[in-house]
């Protein structure tokens, strides 16, 4: 029987996921562009929180930019120009934490007790140069699409 049919109302619910990085400048920004636009080309019911940090810089990294667009070139407006923000900036409890800073999983998990807190850790490219930025968005991307399939999977939240 198509209960949707009957008028039943689809009991799914959207998972908020937020990323974290310390500075809120590479990490974290690349990891919300990259679940942005993978959701939208899955038709996930996620919504991508903003990115976060323990102390954020006072702009997103123009190497990250070039890195989301580079490989997604329809992706760089979420990240370009954008501001980074605290994990106090935060409203409410996302289900879904992503820490990819080991320095910060301790602030995470005090700041946002009823989440799911996942530390999903990467080097930081920070004063690397842009091949690093590159090869981190793509170690970002496969993170990125290993969660959200454990959503759609009903692993998590």
């Amino acid at each position: 029987m198509n209960y949707k049919n009957l008028g039943v109302l689809d009991c799914r619910m959207t998972v908020r996921v937020l990323f974290v990085c310390w500075a809120n400048a590479c990490r974290s920004p690349m990891s919300h562009a990259l679940a942005t636009g993978l959701v939208l080309e899955r038709g996930l019911d996620v919504e991508v929180d903003s990115a976060a940090g323990v102390r954020p810089a006072a702009y997103t990294s123009p190497e990250a930019v070039r890195a989301v667009a580079t490989r997604h070139p329809d992706w760089e407006e979420v990240i370009d120009g954008r501001a980074p923000q605290s994990i106090h900036d935060v409203h409410g409890s996302p289900e879904i934490v992503v820490v990819h800073a080991p320095d910060a999983l301790i602030h995470c998990e005090e700041r946002f007790p009823s989440s799911n807190v996942l530390p999903l850790y990467i080097e930081d490219p920070i004063g690397r140069g842009q091949d690093h930025y590159d090869a981190c968005c793509r170690e970002l991307e496969e993170i990125v699409s290993s969660v959200l399939d454990d959503i759609k999977s009903g692993r998590l939240p």
